[in-house]
């Protein structure tokens, strides 16, 4: 079971990690209360997720303070949005070496969305929508849940589970895969015994190696025994440009992940990845789900 699992997964799981980093760029505020269980777009095991509803703001109308006198301003209308208070925070920290890059301006809302092409591991390419969900339980833990496609069976889609409640580093639990030629359930599931954290921030030609295991599921076969894997991280560059079907994205960083340890058989397998500041993953070849994905329309909401 274990050579079946890993024969079907040993190109797909390149970038979970760095999808956790990029395309993940979603995540908000995700707190790992357990190492076990189960939901997604992409990959699922047998347990279901269930996506939260966010907080609203409450509604809050401006008021005049008594005996302050009228300096002619024009007052501003009342949006019924909650004004954030003073509490000295300071702003999210810009990214130490990528330019133009902020955490949250690289983590979109949940009212965004992005249409990216897919290279499927079969034939006919086809697009599919990615999107963000907050506060999803999966795998005995609450995660952002960043989507690509849709998690039912029969349909094409993918769901990675990640922590991003830290700037600039992502805690990765696994991810699920749905695919439109199996209708009985989720087709995939990879998850991490235990949470694997990946730092966002260091500099190009630094390397990061991540060791872990992996506990993998295939369709209707029982779940493998977990198996070694490692990561490991380059940043190549943080000014690459990258063509995008309406123009160049310059200012892009490039990142190699190289797969190795038992789960691949003691080969190395590296896998691309290419982030925009604003316009998150861009470009990721060897996901969980697809031989690629690629930006077609910009993320808007």
């Amino acid at each position: 079971m274990l050579s079946l699992v890993r024969s079907n997964w040993i190109f797909r799981w390149g970038l979970a990690a760095l999808l956790v980093l990029f395309v993940s760029a979603c995540g908000d505020e995700a707190v790992d209360t357990d190492n076990g269980g189960n939901k997604g777009d992409m990959m699922q095991d047998q347990i279901d997720p269930e996506d939260t509803a966010q907080d609203t703001s409450a509604d809050r109308p401006d008021t005049d303070e008594p005996g302050e006198p009228d300096n002619g301003e024009t007052p501003e209308p009342d949006n019924g949005e909650t004004p954030e208070p003073d509490n000295g925070e300071t702003p999210e920290p810009d990214h130490p070496h990528w330019d133009g890059a902020t955490w949250e301006t690289f983590i979109p809302g949940e009212d965004e969305t992005a249409l990216y092409h897919i290279v499927p591991y079969g034939p006919d390419e086809f697009d599919l929508t990615a999107r963000l969900f907050h506060n999803v339980e999966w795998k005995g833990g609450t995660w952002s849940q960043i989507v690509v496609g849709d998690l039912e069976p029969g349909k094409d889609g993918m769901a990675i589970y990640v922590d991003l409640s830290e700037p600039w580093v992502a805690r990765a639990k696994g991810v699920e895969v749905y695919s439109s030629d199996y209708e009985a359930g989720v087709g995939q599931v990879e998850y991490f015994t235990e949470p694997i954290v990946l730092p966002l921030d260091q500099a190009a030609g630094e390397s990061t190696k991540v060791d872990t295991t992996m506990i993998g599921k295939f369709r209707d076969h029982e779940e493998g025994e977990g198996v070694g894997v490692s990561y490991t991280i380059k940043v190549e560059s943080y000014d690459y440009v990258y063509e995008a079907p309406w123009g160049d994205l310059p200012g892009c960083v490039k990142i190699v992940v190289t797969l190795s340890g038992d789960f691949t058989g003691g080969s190395e397998i590296p896998v691309e990845v290419i982030a925009h500041p604003t316009q998150r993953i861009v470009f990721w070849e060897s996901t969980p789900a697809f031989v690629s994905v690629a930006i077609k329309e910009a993320w808007k909401k």
